[in-house]
């Protein structure tokens, strides 16, 4: 399914979009692989990158569980962190993604975002960008990560936002699966890193497509 020929339901009241940040604002897959190379030879884990890869989207020691590392996972994470943020002009936003971003804003929508990213590399990315956020949510100790809706709810709590109101925008199956946790819409941004096979799934495959989709959706 995609979205210019299916409309999403009752969107006459949406107000708000939260958004992935990796593979959907930015582009840091060169950042992600550089630094999982490093640590993983650091701590001598066979694992390729490309493995690591299947579980974007989740909290960093989500994916280590996954990829059946559980030993010294605080180590690896921060080493993952060092060589991530000694790399951080690898991490480029998407072409066009601040037009559109400003595009929702003068169509009267709020914009959120919520990330697997730990705080301090989400504020580094954050911290320079033109578009501000009316919350960001990102990987916190003691608050669940994707796919637990907590954080999502955390955002429309403080915005006093209704579900029936809500869109995620996300490119993995766990944007997707936090999405149907949280009772919210979902839009897959197809110029990310995940596939999503499901015809049932609103799907664009730019973000001028999904600017398109959405002023028609929405010609206000």
């Amino acid at each position: 399914m995609d979205c210019q020929s299916n409309k999403l339901d009752s969107v006459e009241l949406i107000k708000h979009f939260i958004f992935d940040l990796d593979g959907v604002i930015f582009d840091s897959l060169a950042n992600m692989e550089l630094a999982w190379n490093m640590a993983s030879n650091e701590y001598s884990i066979p694992i390729s990158f490309q493995n690591y890869a299947n579980h974007l989207g989740k909290p960093f020691k989500s994916i280590l569980a996954a990829l059946g590392v559980h030993e010294n996972q605080n180590a690896i994470e921060n080493c993952f962190k060092s060589h991530s943020i000694s790399n951080m002009n690898l991490v480029k936003p998407y072409i066009d993604i601040e037009d559109f971003l400003g595009f929702l804003i003068e169509k009267g929508f709020t914009i959120s975002v919520f990330t697997s990213k730990d705080e301090h590399r989400a504020k580094i990315l954050l911290g320079n960008f033109p578009i501000k956020f009316a919350d960001i949510q990102s990987n916190k100790t003691g608050i669940p990560g994707k796919p637990n809706p907590e954080q999502i709810l955390l955002t429309m709590q403080k915005l006093s936002l209704k579900p029936s109101e809500v869109i995620f925008i996300g490119d993995m199956n766990v944007d997707l699966l936090t999405a149907r946790n949280a009772g919210i819409q979902f839009i897959h941004a197809g110029w990310g890193y995940g596939k999503i096979n499901n015809e049932n799934v609103c799907s664009v495959k730019t973000i001028l497509d999904l600017k398109k989709t959405i002023s028609e959706t929405w010609p206000k």
